[in-house]
């Protein structure tokens, strides 16, 4: 085969685009003892996959075996949404004019509710200063690593 088909061939198979037979050609085309100098690097190429395609691996694969407690533990908790489902939809909930209050309420109300926001802010905050520790952890790894 003339050299400029081969180095046509060869920049249609870069860019991905060559048939299998022109692929054939260019193995048997490289499987040959001449080969110009700069296309040597192609002629190592073409040798590798011929060599590749004939490797086998015989070693045995021990694959881990399935557990069941995934499936046990999927089956109960279809379970339970099952049932969460069935008894939320058969106990509606209704409001009824007497539990909604009225206007004799209202401070009660008012001040019920600023207890609940202080509880929930209370809440925050212990969790905010449980955040100071992992910043001051973070800072700490961050000198130990970059001094490093």
């Amino acid at each position: 085969m003339e050299l400029r088909k081969i180095e046509q061939l060869i920049k249609k198979y870069e860019a991905g685009e060559t048939s299998i037979a022109e692929e054939k050609a260019l193995r048997e085309y490289f499987s040959g003892t001449t080969v110009p100098e700069h296309l040597v690097a192609y002629k190592i190429l073409f040798a590798y996959t011929e060599t590749a395609k004939k490797q086998t691996y015989n070693a045995d694969v021990n694959l881990p075996k399935k557990k069941k407690a995934y499936v046990w533990s999927a089956a109960a908790a279809v379970i339970i949404l099952a049932l969460g489902v069935f008894f939320y939809q058969n106990n509606p909930i209704q409001m009824r004019d007497t539990e909604m209050g009225n206007l004799a309420n209202s401070e009660a109300d008012l001040e019920k509710t600023r207890q609940a926001m202080q509880m929930v802010s209370d809440i925050m905050k212990e969790g905010s200063e449980d955040l100071l520790y992992i910043k001051e952890f973070s800072n700490t790894k961050n000198k130990f690593l970059l001094d490093n």
